[in-house]
């Protein structure tokens, strides 16, 4: 009777596995091979977001190191990696989980003005869309003439926990705001610019003969227009 040769046994997983972020967008996988009595020829290196584990992307590598690109910022990622012979393959190794760096974030979201008193304004909007990280603080730039630098707009910062601020010594002609958000890395694009404008009241007649009380002095309203 022929006796079977025996079936080469499946190839371990790499050693010594480590994931490092270098970026917003990139991570570095390095590992080692297993014994080299398994021969192995090549590597297949899996990952997936944490927060989207459906969506698992497999990449074949040569060697033993590989940069993962094309990531997503401020976010938590599983990986794990597969030895390949000519043949077959292992299991896979048990999973790292690496961060990606944090990056600027988008711009805020929906800002819009409450004027609550004849020289104060306040300001609320949404946190950006794409946070890229801890936002830190909100930059709010404020100015009566909308074309020119930035850097001779007036600013007023608030802590990046709080979406809303009251900017006062506001006087009675058209206003331009902006709000930027900032991680660690820096500033991300400022919001669509808004313009307050005042309709200011003014003393009125009525028919000859009749007199219409004027409104009291300094009396407004305000006109919030998205520019």
């Amino acid at each position: 009777q022929t006796v079977p040769p025996e079936k080469n046994p499946l190839p371990p997983p790499p050693v010594n596995i480590l994931a490092n972020a270098v970026s917003s967008r990139e991570i570095i996988v390095r590992w080692q091979p297993p014994s080299h009595k398994y021969n192995v020829q090549f590597y297949f290196v899996e990952y997936y977001r944490i927060n989207n584990p459906s969506n698992v992307i497999s990449i074949r590598s040569d060697t033993v190191e590989i940069v993962l690109t094309d990531l997503e910022p401020f976010t938590l990622y599983s990986i794990r990696v597969r030895s390949h012979t000519a043949q077959d393959h292992g299991i896979y190794s048990d999973p790292l989980e690496v961060k990606t760096l944090e990056d600027v974030p988008s711009a805020p979201q929906k800002l819009y003005i409450v004027r609550k008193e004849k020289d104060r304004v306040t300001l609320q909007w949404d946190p950006p869309s794409e946070q890229n990280g801890i936002i830190t603080r909100y930059i709010i730039l404020y100015n009566h003439q909308k074309d020119v630098p930035e850097k001779l707009w007036q600013s007023l910062e608030q802590n990046g926990t709080v979406t809303e601020a009251t900017i006062t010594g506001i006087s009675d002609t058209n206003y331009y705001f902006k709000v930027g958000a900032c991680t660690k890395q820096g500033q991300g694009h400022f919001s669509p610019t808004i313009e307050i404008k005042p309709l200011l009241c003014t003393i009125s007649c009525g028919q000859e003969g009749t007199n219409v009380a004027p409104q009291e002095k300094g009396t407004s309203f305000l006109k919030d227009q998205r520019l």
